[in-house]
């Protein structure tokens, strides 16, 4: 009998052992890797999309307020600010023709939705105002923004 107890204890040790090992493996607070990873849980909770949080999905749904998408959509802000600061993501400012912002913006939306599944999937914002755009993304895609709201912006007969 107390060989089955000195077992039972020898394994909840080691369980205890591994699961501190395991913790420790995780990205350090304040890189690139620990905004993403914080990025990404409040994007999937805000869009209960799988992953997210079981207690944000209960609360949203006994409350029915947006309180909790409030919060994580400023999570969201605050780990997007620190991955520009990081040098992960850049910011950039596109003037675009007058009062035509907002039409541009959906132009542009439609054509990144169609356009590559790994841009779709990686950390892109877009902010519209009357006269710009302002797009936060990875510094690898800002080509390709700059070419589709270029493209949006500009009628085709006024590229030629």
């Amino acid at each position: 009998m107390r060989k089955r107890i000195l077992i039972g204890l020898l394994l909840i040790v080691a369980i205890g052992i591994a699961t501190w090992l395991l913790s420790l493996s995780g990205p350090k607070r304040g890189t690139v890797e620990w905004h993403k990873r914080e990025y990404l849980a409040a994007w999937n909770a805000v869009t209960q999309r799988e992953g997210s949080p079981r207690f944000l999905r209960w609360l949203r749904e006994k409350t029915h307020t947006t309180e909790a998408a409030e919060l994580l959509f400023r999570k969201m802000a605050s780990n997007r600010v620190a991955l520009v600061k990081l040098g992960y993501l850049l910011e950039r400012r596109f003037a675009v023709r007058s009062g035509q912002g907002f039409d541009v913006s959906r132009k542009v939306l439609n054509a990144w939705a169609m356009s590559n599944d790994e841009m779709v999937k990686s950390f892109n914002w877009m902010q519209v105002y009357t006269n710009s755009i302002v797009v936060t993304a990875p510094t690898e895609w800002m080509a390709q923004w700059e070419e589709l709201i270029r493209k949006a912006d500009v009628p085709k007969q006024e590229r030629e």
